[in-house]
């Protein structure tokens, strides 16, 4: 949810840090088409392109899937980060919601799994970047700022539907 690009799949970029669920080799696949084959997934399993943005608590990155050439975004957490300033319990919240979701105005996580020092969430890629960063630029259009409003709305009413 709110990122101002379109949603053409297959593509990535998220918001939301989310931590893996424990594994035995410490990889889980999230989305509802690979949760059925519980496919197991791990950094050697993209090519990382570039980096599209970096944060307190690790960095977001824009990878392929080597397998089906699928761009996402990775999110990259430092585990020691996350406790040091005790965001476990909501880092595990944020997996565990994200992960469940299917919906057009939010964004999917595909993939979770971790290594001893950090934490890799692989989510859906919407071109065009943050909605904040258009805020930060100035005044939409009302017409503009009604569109994202809705898809806003339409997002978070979901998320109460669904998790109240």
């Amino acid at each position: 949810m709110g990122n101002a690009g379109s949603k053409d799949k297959p593509a990535g970029g998220g918001t939301g840090a989310a931590a893996a669920a424990p594994a035995a080799d410490g990889a889980a696949a999230v989305d509802g088409a690979s949760k059925a084959a519980q496919s197991k997934v791990c950094l050697d399993d993209f090519v990382l392109l570039k980096t599209v943005g970096k944060g307190s608590f690790g960095k977001v990155m824009l990878v392929r899937k080597k397998d089906n050439e699928q761009v996402f975004a990775m999110k990259v957490l430092n585990k020691e980060r996350v406790i040091a300033r005790k965001q476990y319990d909501h880092t595990l919240s944020e997996r565990k919601i994200l992960g469940n979701i299917v919906h057009p105005f939010l964004v999917g996580l595909h993939f979770a799994f971790q290594s001893k020092t950090k934490l890799y969430m692989v989510f859906d890629f919407f071109n065009g970047g943050e909605l904040y960063y258009y805020i930060s630029k100035g005044r939409f259009t009302e017409e503009r700022a009604r569109f994202y409003a809705a898809e806003i709305c339409l997002g978070e009413f979901f998320l109460h539907l669904s998790y109240d």
